[in-house]
């Protein structure tokens, strides 16, 4: 058998192309693509477990579970946001004024 070619019009029910691969140019729409484990459904992605890129990952806000390299973030933000708010110091500021030995 040969491969389906479509050139116009849309394929509506469900396809199964068995452990075949589906290759596309231009957009894939539908409600939402999923291998079973994963899935996108309106930009969201769910289900996955790991996730692997090579270079720069370009993200909006970051929200852990858990620890990042042993250590829990949540704990290291607060201590720099009290770092931040030292009496008489300005947010963001690297003079910190004279500094005392305890």
């Amino acid at each position: 058998m040969g491969p389906l070619s479509i050139n116009t019009g849309a394929i509506t029910g469900a396809l199964s192309i068995g452990t075949g691969t589906l290759t596309a140019t231009g957009a894939v729409t539908g409600g939402t693509l999923t291998d079973g484990t994963a899935s996108i459904t309106s930009g969201a992605v769910t289900g996955v477990t790991t996730l692997s890129a090579s270079g720069a990952a370009t993200v909006g806000s970051v929200v852990t579970a858990g620890t990042v390299d042993g250590r829990d973030v949540s704990v290291d933000g607060g201590n720099q946001d009290n770092l931040q708010t030292l009496p008489g110091v300005g947010a963001g500021s690297t003079n910190l004024g004279t500094l005392q030995e305890a």
